[in-house]
């Protein structure tokens, strides 16, 4: 959850000032496992492939859903913020495999990639998702508008929009921004797309996932800095 509120430095500290990094007991490696996200979307590819590989380690050949999905969950995200979009598809087939005979799934995980590689197909299959919150809810209207809107009709642009405010309301900003990122890249000649691209930056900017500014450039009266996408790799100093 912390990942998608956007309070990143609360994970760091908290990954760093309890040892996670050095922990092996793989049912305590969830807060490891978003970190090594949050690195992977600020272009620091050496240390959330380290990370990564600790917890992939630690959960071995364990086959319980809920570890497997973990590990499936941060390699898609690992995947995504590379822009390897084949590879976070595929990581997020084998997510949804895992999770399906739970019952459960995580279409705010897979619709990021499924629009950005603009899989209808994929869309449609997270916004049929279960319903239940007005986050979750928020963010199935948004996939769903937004679907509608890859099809071609561009008349559901304002019920994304809409849906997608709630979700900032709701204080998940990180996920609000996804939002606004693919609303911008499935509609560019739109006027509502570059505020969207605006807002998608700002946070994205100050959480550090430059990697997520790809596909943005022509919509920001900012220019992107490409080069910023790949961070020293050398920890920083604490």
């Amino acid at each position: 959850m912390a990942t998608v509120l956007g309070e990143w430095d609360w994970l760091d500290r908290t990954v760093h000032e309890f040892g996670f990094e050095d922990e092996s007991d793989p049912w305590a490696l969830g807060p490891l496992a978003n970190y090594a996200a949050i690195l992977a979307y600020r272009g620091e590819e050496r240390r959330a492939e380290d990370a990564a590989q600790k917890v992939t380690d630690a959960i071995g050949m364990l086959e319980d859903p809920q570890l497997q999905s973990a590990r499936y969950s941060m390699r898609l995200e690992l995947a995504f913020a590379k822009g390897d979009l084949e590879a976070a598809a595929a990581a997020a087939e084998r997510l949804v495999g895992v999770l399906a005979p739970l019952g459960l799934d995580d279409p705010m995980a897979v619709a990021p990639i499924a629009f950005e590689r603009r899989d209808l197909a994929g869309v449609r299959s997270a916004a049929a998702s279960y319903r239940g919150g007005r986050l979750r809810d928020a963010a199935l209207d948004s996939i769903a508008a937004g679907a509608d809107v890859l099809a071609g009709d561009l008349t559901r642009l304002a019920a994304m929009d809409a849906s997608i405010e709630i979700v900032w309301r709701a204080g998940a900003r990180f996920m609000a921004a996804e939002f606004d990122r693919a609303r911008a890249m499935l509609a560019p000649e739109d006027p509502g797309a570059r505020a969207a691209a605006a807002r998608a930056a700002a946070v994205f900017r100050e959480l550090g996932a430059v990697t997520l500014l790809r596909g943005l450039g022509d919509l920001l009266d900012t220019p992107v800095d490409h080069d910023a996408s790949t961070r020293s790799e050398e920890p920083a100093a604490r």
